[in-house]
């Protein structure tokens, strides 16, 4: 067995570990290219509307994963269970990969958004006139 056996997970880690540390720094990244003032208070702002996008979301996405570990399994002793099952598949994928589908398009997304919307980060031209 060689150090770079796929069992070992060595190929899936390293990247993993790149991509989580790219994306902790990208707010930062991102206003030191754009060369924008009030580099905390941006940091700041991005990772506060991520932890609260996170829990709106996760509000949302609560009762699906409830259905599907309470509810579910009585309508299936019941034997309605097979009535839910166009349902169950967008449930289960509601419930389950909802992390994956927002976050890569929130850390993307939300820096340019911020920019836009707050002239007090100066990355906009209408910012960089005024003192």
């Amino acid at each position: 067995m060689n150090d770079f056996d796929l069992a070992d997970g060595f190929l899936f880690i390293a990247p993993a570990l790149f991509l989580i540390a790219f994306l902790a720094l990208w707010p930062y990244i991102y206003i030191r290219i754009k060369r924008g003032s009030n580099q905390f208070l941006f940091v700041s702002a991005f990772f506060g509307t991520v932890v609260i996008t996170t829990a709106l979301l996760q509000a949302i996405a609560l009762p699906f994963g409830i259905f599907m570990i309470k509810l579910y399994p009585q309508f299936q002793a019941q034997g309605i269970g097979g009535y839910l099952e166009p349902f169950i598949s967008i449930f289960e994928f509601i419930a389950d990969w909802w992390v994956i589908l927002v976050y890569p398009s929130l850390y993307l997304f939300l820096p340019p958004m911020l920019h836009r919307r707050y002239e007090v980060f100066r990355l906009t031209s209408a910012g960089k006139g005024r003192s």
